[in-house]
């Protein structure tokens, strides 16, 4: 799992909360490798020097990976990626229309391909 320094950490400890799991004693009994970003983590994985890891369905995706599993909103919340133009943006225009962009079918399809969730 990631480090409790890092979104990942953080997301995993939350999800190990709702299925009342004790990191501490997970840790402390040896079953457990910390990773200091989710990379790290992926890297674990990919490698099989872990059995299992919890990493966001991108990186799984951009690792060649499998996804067994998914967290829900409701066990850790829901990662956002916000989007916006910046008011002094030099490109305003153009960012605006790279915004609108990213609302369509087109962008929703290239997302969901390598493992981001629909927009909502």
């Amino acid at each position: 799992m990631g480090n409790s320094d890092v979104p990942v950490g953080q997301y995993t400890q939350k999800i190990f909360t709702y299925y009342g799991l004790n990191e501490e004693t997970l840790a402390s009994s040896g079953v457990l490798t910390y990773g200091s970003n989710v990379k790290e983590v992926t890297t674990q994985v990919s490698e099989g020097t872990v059995d299992c890891g919890v990493i966001y369905a991108t990186d799984a995706f951009s690792a060649g990976l499998t996804v067994v599993d998914e967290a829900t909103a409701e066990m850790c919340g829901q990662v956002i990626y916000p989007a916006a133009v910046m008011k002094n943006s030099a490109n305003p225009d153009a960012a605006k229309a790279f915004l609108d962009f990213l609302s369509t079918d087109e962008a929703m399809a290239c997302f969901e391909a390598v493992g981001f969730s629909p927009m909502v």
